[in-house]
């Protein structure tokens, strides 16, 4: 055999060790007949259908918690066990047990159901297969304890996936494990009610005329079918383009109106004053007139009315105004939501914890 022959002889050789999962180990362009083997990888990520914080309610089953990027490297991989973990709002396993009848997974081949235990939820006989190159996304759901069966309200935690055993579909090897980016979920917040708010269809937006009062937003307050929400406080963000008066003559007042399809419509629910920070900036802070309640299962429209006569300058289509109660991470730009929660007050004021869209209303830009 030529020299060229056995090069090719050689090359060939190493290829076809290598598809078997083991190698030569070469060194200065010498094959020195060692072998070694190639371990097989596991790729684990958060994948980006994840949850955003969300709130969960007391008693709900199949609740969505997590999503997790499990990517098989060069070689098939089959995973045996793996245990999914949830940490409570003190950073401890465990602590949020209570909340939590049942965890779920399913993802490719596999669905099945596990129990916490100390924070930790195992998983075995999965036989997950995933082709090499590619990737199956686990998803995690739970479900959750009811409040008089020993879940808490305002209780939270997050998700991570650990104890991972995949296996080499051809080299019969463990696989190691490599994790990459964020591995905890969004935290989720336990509560028996659930208010969501959206803007009405309805809502006011283009050319205004300043009147002392003005509706400014229409808006819509659901509860969920389990449980009334009892509204403690709103406080509202106003922007406008630099012409709001910072010494209006008189004070600045605020109503929100029950203006549902029922016998109260249109009756002020609730009231406050507008306080103008700056020529761009107000806020606008509503208590309730008595008690404030949606119903539960039921949805009641709001709408907030302002007295722009006095807050804006008088010119001609040229003055902007836009309410806000968006959680947002400004600096003096924050609306938000008080509630009542088994007797105990849950805001909803801190963007880095915003409910996925609950919290998130803007009315439209008006022109005065």
């Amino acid at each position: 055999m030529t020299n060229k022959g056995k090069v090719l002889a050689a090359v060939i050789a190493v290829v076809a060790v290598l598809a078997g999962g083991v190698g030569l180990y070469l060194k200065g362009g010498d094959l020195m007949g060692k072998i070694f083997k190639v371990v097989p990888t596991l790729n684990v990520s958060l994948h980006a259908s994840t949850p955003n914080v969300s709130i969960l309610v007391a008693g709900e089953q199949f609740q969505p918690v997590a999503s997790f990027k499990l990517v098989a490297g060069s070689e098939d991989l089959t995973i045996d066990s793996l245990s999914i973990n949830c940490t409570g709002g003190d950073g401890a396993l465990g602590s949020a047990d209570n909340n939590i009848v049942s965890v779920k997974v399913f993802g490719g081949d596999v669905n099945k159901t596990s129990y916490l235990t100390n924070g930790v939820a195992s998983f075995t006989g999965l036989k997950l297969f995933i082709p090499k190159d590619s990737d199956v996304v686990l998803n995690v759901n739970v479900d959750l304890n009811t409040i008089p069966n020993g879940a808490t309200s305002g209780e939270y935690f997050h998700f991570s996936v650990g104890n991972i055993k995949a296996v080499g579909v051809a080299s019969a090897m463990s696989a190691t494990v490599k994790k990459t980016g964020i591995q905890e979920s969004k935290n989720m917040h336990v509560y028996e009610t659930e208010p969501y708010l959206t803007l009405n269809s309805k809502s006011p937006s283009g050319n205004k005329t300043p009147a002392a009062s003005d509706t400014v937003m229409k808006f819509d307050i659901k509860a969920n079918s389990r449980e009334k929400v009892k509204i403690e406080k709103i406080s509202f963000a106003l922007a406008s383009n630099a012409v709001f008066d910072t010494t209006p003559a008189t004070t600045v007042t605020a109503y929100l109106k029950n203006i549902s399809s029922s016998s109260r419509s249109g009756k002020i629910v609730a009231s406050g004053r507008v306080d103008i920070v700056s020529t761009s900036l107000a806020t606008v802070e509503l208590l309730p007139i008595g008690i404030l309640e949606i119903p539960k299962g039921t949805t009641v429209t709001y709408s907030l009315e302002l007295n722009t006569q006095s807050m804006i300058t008088q010119s001609v289509n040229d003055d902007l105004l836009t309410p806000s109660l968006s959680v947002s991470i400004i600096p003096g730009m924050n609306g938000g939501f008080w509630w009542n929660d088994t007797n105990n007050t849950v805001k909803w004021v801190d963007a880095a914890s915003v409910p996925n869209g609950s919290f998130d209303l803007k009315g439209h830009t008006l022109t005065y």
